[in-house]
C-alpha cells in the first residue's frame, strides 16, 4: 500500500464498524471520501500498520463470480444496460455480441490449430504419431463446444431498472470496481491545452486543479477491477457502447471515469486484448475522451451517497 492507502486503511477499519450492513466498496468509498476531505493537510491519525489491506478479504453485494471460465481472459468484462426505452435495439445488440464472440473464438481456434499443425510437421515422425494418438475425433468435437462468454451481462429486471438507468461512468465504476488512490500523473501544460482541450475555453478550465478524478495535491482517485462497457440511449441508435477508463493507465490528459465509444461488434476483440495488456487506449497522449461524460462525473464526484 502507498502512503495514501495506509491512511485510508485506518479510516476503513473505523467506518466498517460504523456501517456493518454495507459492503467492501462502500466502506472504502467512505474511507477515501474522508481522505479527500483532509488531503494535503496533516493527518491526526497514524497510517495503518502492516502491508495487507484490510479490505482484501471483505465481500461486496456487487461482486461477480467467473464460473466456468474460458481461460481466455483473466476477468470477464461487464456489459451493463442503462437504457430501457428500446427492447428491440437491445435484442439486436445482444445478437451482434453473440455473433462476434462466436467468430472471435472460431478465429482463435483456427489460429491455434494452424500453430499445432506446424509444430507437428516440424517434429520427428515418432513425436507426430504420439500427438495423433492423444486424441480422438470425439475429443476434438467436444473441444469445440460453444465456449463461455467473456462478459457478464447486467440487465436489471423492470422493478430495479431505476438503479442503473442513465447511470454515469463514475456511478458504474463505484458499483462494480474498487476505488484506489494513486500518485497523480502531472501533464505537460500549454496555454491552449489541458484536460478539456477539445472543448470551449470556459469549459476546459473547469476544476482541473481541484478535482480528485484528475489529480489533487499529488494524488488521484482511480478504480481497479473489470472492464466496463455501457449500453445507453445512443446505443439504441448506432449500436455503440461506452468504454470506461478506470484512471489507472497513467495517461496525464485523462480523468478517471472518462469514456469513448466502441462499435458493439468490436468489444469482444478489445476485451481480449485489453485484458491481456496488449492494448491500451490513450489517444497518443491527446485528449480524445467524451466531454459530456467527464462533466457528469465531475458533477457527481462528491454526491456518491445520494
Amino acid at each position: 500500500m502507498n502512503e495514501a492507502e495506509k491512511i485510508i486503511a485506518r479510516e476503513y477499519l473505523e467506518i466498517k464498524s460504523k456501517f456493518p450492513d454495507e459492503g467492501r466498496r462502500k466502506w472504502k468509498l467512505r474511507s477515501v471520501d474522508e481522505f479527500w476531505k483532509s488531503a494535503g493537510a496533516p493527518s491526526s491519525k497514524n497510517p495503518a500498520e502492516g502491508a495487507e489491506a484490510p479490505w482484501k478479504s471483505d465481500a461486496d453485494p456487487f461482486d461477480l463470480v467467473d464460473e466456468d471460465e474460458s481461460g481466455l481472459v483473466g476477468l470477464r468484462g461487464i456489459v451493463v444496460r442503462t437504457d430501457y426505452s428500446d427492447p428491440a435495439a437491445w435484442g439486436k445488440f445482444k445478437e451482434v455480441l453473440e455473433q462476434s464472440e462466436k467468430e472471435g473464438f472460431e478465429e482463435l481456434r483456427a489460429a491455434m490449430k494452424q500453430v499445432g499443425d506446424e509444430d507437428v510437421q516440424s517434429g520427428a515422425s515418432g513425436e507426430a504419431e504420439d500427438v495423433e494418438m492423444k486424441g480422438t475425433p470425439e475429443d476434438e468435437e467436444d473441444s469445440e463446444d460453444e465456449p463461455e462468454s467473456i462478459f457478464h451481462i447486467i440487465d436489471m429486471p423492470p422493478d430495479q431498472q431505476g438503479v442503473l438507468e442513465n447511470a454515469s461512468n463514475l456511478t458504474l465504476l463505484r458499483l462494480f470496481c474498487d476505488v484506489v488512490v494513486i500518485p497523480e500523473s502531472k501533464p505537460v501544460r500549454k496555454d491552449d491545452d489541458g484536460l478539456f482541450s477539445s472543448t470551449k475555453t470556459k469549459e476546459k478550465n473547469t476544476a482541473w486543479s481541484k478535482n480528485r478524478l484528475a489529480g489533487l495535491n499529488g494524488w488521484k482517485e482511480g478504480y481497479e477491477g473489470r472492464i466496463i462497457w455501457v449500453y445507453d440511449a445512443q446505443s439504441n441508435r448506432d449500436g455503440s457502447l461506452r468504454l470506461i477508463d478506470g484512471g489507472l493507465n497513467g495517461t496525464s490528459r485523462s480523468s478517471t471515469g472518462d469514456s469513448w465509444r466502441v462499435k458493439g461488434s468490436r468489444i469482444w476483440e478489445l476485451q481480449v486484448n485489453m485484458d491481456a495488456g496488449a492494448l491500451r487506449v490513450d489517444f497518443g497522449g491527446e485528449d480524445g475522451w467524451t466531454y459530456e461524460e467527464r462533466r457528469r462525473n465531475y458533477e457527481h464526484v462528491e454526491a456518491w451517497l445520494t
